[in-house]
């Protein structure tokens, strides 16, 4: 198995379309107990990073497209590799193909934000359960899965919760907005979404996520963006038509 562990090192493995890629699962799919198998879970405990990476990366395809419990077995020694990468990676695959309750304990026990928002991502519905987690992001997640399922009478609660929390969260959730405006637009709440967008886009710390709201649910109701929800006009708020000038450039 030397060509497995060259492959590895040397990032052909994780190709697309690459013989090495297509020989490794080939062979992990005719026996995920087999040499090959064996070896790659093996790679994931190597003394080098990048080979770690790459490990873990494979094991996470080759456990999506089926189970494979050894791979998930293997995950968690990962979750405090010196490396983010591969404890990104780990964390994915313990938290997509690993039970929930193996989750929970993990997040009650582990420190890393990284880690922390990857794991409480995978949870679904039962994140809802985290509102009151010490990480932003966590919260943020848990206050949002809350809201999809919530009465009315407790939109404003969870909206001025989730303001609260999102500019911190944003530091290890890269699409708050977007994530938001998937929510805020399945329960039909355009007038909300307008007044929160214009809210986010007026605090230049999370005109970012503002703007990614309004994107996610202009995108989502199919129509243009300048014919779409009042989202639009809070996300080009300030733009000047092209073309237009001000009182002081006109001749």
């Amino acid at each position: 198995m030397k060509w497995l562990g060259a492959a590895v090192a040397d990032g052909t493995a994780t190709m697309p379309a690459h013989p090495s890629r297509i020989a490794l699962f080939d062979a992990v799919r005719a026996d995920r107990t087999g040499p090959a198998a064996i070896r790659l879970l093996r790679l994931a405990r190597s003394g080098e990073p990048f080979v770690r990476r790459g490990a873990m990366d494979l094991l996470c395809s080759l456990a999506c497209e089926q189970p494979w419990p050894e791979a998930v077995d293997a995950a968690p020694t990962r979750l405090d590799d010196p490396d983010e990468e591969v404890r990104r990676r780990a964390a994915y695959l313990v938290g997509h193909r690993g039970e929930p309750g193996l989750v929970l304990a993990a997040l009650g026990e582990l420190t890393d934000p990284v880690v922390r928002t990857v794991l409480a991502r995978a949870l679904g519905p039962a994140v809802a359960r985290l509102r009151t987690d010490r990480l932003a992001a966590v919260r943020f997640l848990a206050h949002l899965e809350t809201l999809r399922a919530a009465p009315p009478v407790r939109w404003p609660a969870l909206d001025r919760a989730l303001l609260t929390d999102a500019r911190e969260a944003a530091l290890h959730l890269a699409d708050v907005g977007p994530l938001w405006g998937r929510v805020l637009y399945g329960l039909g709440r355009e007038r909300h979404c307008a007044a929160l967008v214009a809210r986010l886009l007026g605090d230049p710390a999370t005109r970012d996520i503002g703007a990614g709201l309004a994107r996610e649910a202009c995108h989502n109701c199919g129509r243009p963006r300048s014919h779409c929800c009042r989202c639009s006009s809070g996300a080009t708020a300030g733009k000047r038509p092209r073309g237009s000038r001000t009182p002081s450039e006109r001749p």
